[in-house]
């Protein structure tokens, strides 16, 4: 069963997904002078993770991410027509660069090891956040290059022992977190402290 809806960008649409609610909630953005000498390819820290309960069985759960980037090309528009950004190949995969910020939940064993929570049909967590540094005359365009850095708040509802969640409560979770730019450029990956779920 899949869930669509409009995310807080309405150029976005974010899925939601068996025992899942993703939506982008908010994002800062920072310009800096002068202009600082940053990588062309993003690069991420973790600013902050926070859990609470929403209601029975569903928690709400926040990412804070800080970003760098050199040139500034962050973000994808909701009416993004470019082969990189479709949403299947020309073969007729899953394109990840479809999105460009990626999360994935491991669930802690008893042993402590991390380990994948597999969701039914291969779904998860991703999604897009828009156009960071925007053309003034055209806000769904990129604007010119320059340097950017800020934060991402990115929220989602955790739906646990039920609609066929396979999270449970009293699961310890960590999320790992990267985001891409508009030339594919990867970032390095961040792993989130634990939250407990439901509690």
């Amino acid at each position: 069963m899949n869930f669509h809806f409009s995310n807080t960008f309405s150029v976005n649409r974010i899925k939601a997904f068996i025992g899942i609610l993703t939506t982008l909630i908010a994002l800062g953005i920072i310009s800096c002078y002068p202009e600082p000498d940053f990588d062309n390819s993003p690069s991420i820290s973790l600013e902050s993770v926070s859990r609470k309960a929403k209601q029975e069985k569903i928690d709400s759960v926040i990412i804070v991410v800080a970003f760098q980037d050199g040139n500034g090309d962050l973000g994808l528009s909701g009416s993004e027509t470019d082969p990189k950004f479709s949403e299947r190949t020309p073969e007729g995969e899953f394109n990840k660069f479809f999105h460009n910020f990626f999360i994935e939940i491991k669930r802690k064993n008893e042993n402590g090891d991390l380990e994948d929570i597999v969701f039914p049909d291969n779904q998860g967590f991703d999604g897009r956040f828009p156009i960071l540094n925007r053309d003034i005359d055209n806000p769904s365009r990129l604007g010119k290059e320059r340097a950017l850095e800020g934060n991402i708040r990115y929220g989602f509802e955790l739906f646990y022992d039920f609609l066929g969640s396979p999270i449970h409560e009293g699961d310890q979770l960590v999320f790992e977190v990267h985001i891409a730019d508009r030339d594919l450029n990867t970032s390095n990956e961040i792993t989130t402290p634990e939250i407990v779920v439901g509690e």
